[in-house]
């Protein structure tokens, strides 16, 4: 120990980056804890200060890695598990922790976080060499052991002169490198905290079977930090990466499946396996209705049928070769496209404050990109010919994405105004001298009717007017009442017409000028320029047309050039057909041939023409089917007398009574050739067709129900075993099975994983499991899983749960239930009260459940009526009974009745349990 300390005291002073960190380990921080102290205790008097040993260092000759000193240091990974006041840690050598570490007595220590934190500087040292050893190592591969690095670092160097003559070597001194110097740096670091973890406050473990897993029971609930605690004298040092790893023991069960339970799972135990071979007495067995016979065919006879199952022949085609013939391997086809953009118009529809359309201006176009909605934002009111309008709705219809040109409207309607009131001047004249007879006031609003007021001895000659705000004065005229003739007065009338109608005459050019002025300013403005559409506008715009000429530019078809290849290249005997992936429907000869992206290959089995040929199909969904190349093979030799079969080893003929054999010369993808299907007598069990049926000893399939070798089996009309609820368990002691045989005779198995062994208490592999399940999914078998149970308390079916959970998941999973098998009678289940055994069944399927498995008890009908509370276990816990008879007598629930252990199965040698599912 003195020597330890010594060197530690050397290396401080050697070395000024390690001793930076080693200075946090002998400093102030550690006093009372650490190295210091220890040094201390062993090294100082009283009042005495620590003495550094002098070393001499003499120049020697360079070693190799072989000749030093090389610490070694393995890198372990710790994980834990805890179901109840128990702690079982495992020490792997990879991350994944899938196996552990053998043959190493490991010490594992607990120590409270508290004081761990006593012992960080320590391992914060350690961390600071590493991180200083992985920049010298950085450039090599974790599988490169530390003796190769230095052999490499330090390899002898020749000097050389400028005529290549040697003048000096210079060897490598491993012992000088920095690299080597930090390992030895890091062994004592690791020595150091070894001491201090030595000293600190806790409880070491010992892997005394060295298996890698150390468990413990009656453990203090509560958080830890767990350790390894290595050997001062063992030249091997193991940590994990961070020298801690903490854990934590429950308290209490949880009924969750503990992943690292697996580990603990040992090999199969003949000594330790205690399943018991019988399950239950046997009351009573199945009388067999039909005597068994082995399985054998006979043939009989048989016909000819029809084929085009071929295997191609064999041929030599090594020097043959393929000439183009003649062909077409490219056409064109012309697609329209679809314009990128279109020209959506925005209208405004004007409505008058009753509503009535006054008239629809086009507000502005928009040019919008295909399928993209346009986007317009209308204003809210709108001025048309002094009028103002206030938008109402739109758009009609609306937005929507653009796939051609399209006008959108919005509606606009003025709203009334209160009418304006005015004074209006009546002047009365006289007609003959327009001398004033009476003026008066009234009070008007535009479109009132004013009418002359009456005069004594006076008659108006005016018509009533309409009040109009422009016109602030009315005059009308009156002559005084005399006697008047008749006949003058019609001459007077008459005149009077025809001055009115020679006003109307003078006025009709006037408002036909108006109008062609109208027609000349594009029938009216609105406010902002836009121009009406109203029938009156559209009038007016064909006159202006007509004076006028207009450009109109047609909208032109864009259109694309589409291209679609198809040929093949040809090598030894097979072509090699490329097409593009707008080519379909290829065939070669007419046999249909299968590209993938594009690719695909046709073997050529005989010399003559190859016509490639297939159909191309364009974006819009025009069909060319001219697409076709003629190769003509020659130089093909061998196999032409060799005979034709299928894939199922037939001979094929070229007639349909089988006179002519087809050889290699009359081969023909696709072509039509004939076989012969023997008809046969059958025996015992047969499969025909995917239909399982068994044969008496006259060769007839038999029917209905039947027992066979003790085994209940239902038949169809047809002879095919109805296997649904027919199943069987198995394990270990049933060997290996042909499931290629027992899988049509079954519909289920229940697996054995593993066992908790009888007097270890232990969890032992079933050493067939893996390969029961792999065998009997491949043949259509529905799988679950049962594992022999000793469990004594719920801990320990929660880790039965665990291992059986994992042991599934492994094999891909299973649909039945996984079942905990209860008839253990020698490590003292049976000694437990009812309450205790129905604790550990619904610990175990509680833990199953939790894993999304469905779970359940196996167990006989004396257990279930006596040891076992079965009406006090919940729905969800599938109950399995095994009872010994032709029917079951028990009268609790059950989904599940193994009937026997004396069945026998097609595929498995000896005895096998059976039962009837009720699922």
């Amino acid at each position: 120990m003195s020597r330890l300390f010594k060197n530690i005291a050397f290396l401080v002073s050697r070395n000024r980056a390690i001793s930076l960190g080693l200075a946090s380990i002998l400093g102030v921080s550690a006093v009372g804890g650490g190295a210091y102290a220890a040094y201390n205790k062993f090294f100082k008097g009283p009042g005495e200060e620590p003495e550094l040993e002098t070393v001499e260092v003499e120049q020697q000759a360079a070693a190799s890695a072989a000749d030093v000193y090389i610490p070694e240091f393995k890198k372990v990974f710790l994980t834990s598990s805890s179901i109840e006041k128990d702690l079982t840690i495992y020490i792997s050598d990879t991350e994944e922790g899938e196996s552990c570490v053998t043959g190493v007595p490991f010490q594992v220590k607990l120590v409270s976080p508290e004081a761990m934190e006593t012992l960080q500087p320590y391992v914060s040292a350690i961390q600071d060499i590493d991180s200083q050893i992985n920049e010298y190592t950085a450039s090599y591969d974790d599988s490169v052991n530390i003796a190769t690095i230095l052999e490499e670092r330090n390899v002898p160097v020749t000097v050389t002169d400028e005529n290549n003559e040697v003048v000096e070597t210079v060897n490598g001194d491993i012992e000088s490198d920095p690299l080597y110097l930090l390992y030895l740096d890091k062994e004592t670091a690791v020595q150091a905290y070894t001491v201090a973890l030595n000293d600190a406050e806790g409880v070491v473990y010992t892997d005394e079977d060295m298996d890698g897993v150390i468990t413990e029971t009656e453990v203090e609930p509560g958080d830890y930090v767990a350790c390894i605690v290595n050997s001062l004298d063992n030249g091997v040092s193991y940590n994990t990466d961070s020298y801690e790893t903490e854990v934590n023991v429950k308290d209490k069960v949880e009924y969750k499946v503990e992943k690292e339970i697996i580990k603990q799972v040992k090999k199969d135990d003949a000594k330790e396996d205690g399943q018991p071979a019988e399950a239950a007495p046997v009351e009573a067995t199945l009388t067999n209705t039909v005597e068994y016979v082995d399985s054998k065919k006979e043939e009989t006879g048989g016909s000819f049928k029809e084929t085009t199952d071929v295997v191609a022949p064999k041929t030599d085609a090594s020097k043959s070769t393929a000439t183009k013939k003649e062909g077409k391997t490219s056409v064109t086809h012309d697609v329209a496209v679809a314009p990128s953009q279109y020209t959506i118009t925005i209208n405004y529809k004007l409505l008058d404050a009753n509503g009535k359309e006054v008239t629809t201006v086009k507000k502005t176009d928009l040019t919008v990109n295909a399928n993209a909605a346009p986007s317009f934002t209308a204003d809210q009111t709108y001025g048309y010919n002094n009028v103002t309008y206030k938008l109402q709705s739109g758009p009609n219809p609306a937005f929507a994405a653009a796939t051609a040109n399209a006008t959108y409207t919005y509606t606009y309607k003025a709203e009334p105004e209160a009418p304006k009131t005015y004074e209006v001047t009546i002047k009365c004249v006289d007609a003959g001298d327009n001398s004033t007879i009476k003026t008066s006031k009234v009070t008007v609003k535009d479109g009132d009717t004013i009418n002359p007021p009456s005069i004594e001895n006076y008659t108006c000659e005016s018509s009533a007017v309409t009040a109009n705000s422009g016109n602030k004065e009315v005059t009308f005229k009156y002559k005084k009442k005399q006697q008047e003739q008749p006949q003058e007065q019609n001459q007077d009338n008459n005149l009077n017409n025809n001055n009115q109608d020679n006003q109307q005459q003078e006025q009709q050019p006037e408002q036909n000028n108006n109008q062609d002025q109208t027609d000349n300013n594009g029938g009216g403005q609105t406010d902002d320029g836009a121009q009406p559409t109203t029938t009156e506008a559209r009038r007016n715009s064909t006159r202006t047309l007509a004076r006028h000429n207009v450009n109109v530019t047609r909208a032109q078809s864009n259109t694309k050039t589409e291209t679609a290849t198809l040929d093949m290249s040809y090598s030894k005997g097979v072509f090699t057909i490329s097409a593009s992936g707008n080519v379909s429907s290829v065939t070669i000869n007419g046999a249909a041939v299968t590209l993938s992206n594009g690719k695909g290959t046709y073997t050529a089995t005989a010399n003559g023409d190859y016509k490639l040929a297939g159909v191309a199909t364009f974006s819009d969904g025009a069909t060319d089917n001219s697409l076709a190349v003629t190769y003509t093979v020659s130089g093909m030799t061998g196999g032409s007398n060799e005979k034709l079969k299928d894939s199922k080893g037939n001979q094929l003929y070229l007639d349909a009574e089988g006179k002519k054999e087809a050889t290699a010369a009359d081969y023909q993808k696709g072509k039509t050739y004939y076989y012969k299907e023997a008809s046969y007598k059958y025996y015992g069990w047969q499969t025909i067709d995917g239909k399982t049926k068994f044969f008496n000893g006259n060769g007839d399939y038999v029917t209905g129900e039947q027992v066979i070798q003790g085994v209940k089996y239902n038949f169809g009309s047809d002879g095919a075993l109805l296997v649904n609820g027919v199943g069987i368990d198995v394990s270990k002691h049933q060997g290996t099975i042909d499931w290629s045989q027992a899988g049509p005779a079954v519909s289920f198995a229940i697996i054995r994983c593993g066992y908790r062994g009888m007097y270890d208490g232990q969890l032992h592999e079933d050493p067939f499991f893996y390969k029961n399940m792999s065998g009997a999914k491949a043949n259509g078998v529905t799988t679950g899983i049962y594992i022999y149970s000793t469990a004594l308390n719920e801990g320990e079916a929660v880790a039965e749960a665990s291992m059986a959970v994992a042991m599934a998941k492994k094999a891909g999973g299973c649909s039945l239930p996984i079942y905990i098998d209860m008839e253990d009678s020698v490590r003292g289940q049976k000694n437990l009260t009812n309450d205790q055994r129905n604790a550990i069944i619904n610990a175990f399927c509680s833990t199953v459940q939790s894993a999304g498995y469905k779970s359940g008890v196996y167990a006989n009908k004396t257990w279930m009526t006596k040891y076992i509370n079965a009406s006090s276990l919940p729905g969800s816990c599938h109950i399995w009974v095994a009872q010994y008879n032709t029917a079951c007598s028990y009268s609790g629930r059950y989904s599940m009745w193994q009937y026997s252990s004396k069945g026998s199965i097609p595929g498995i040698k000896g005895n096998v349990d059976v039962n009837k599912s009720f699922f």
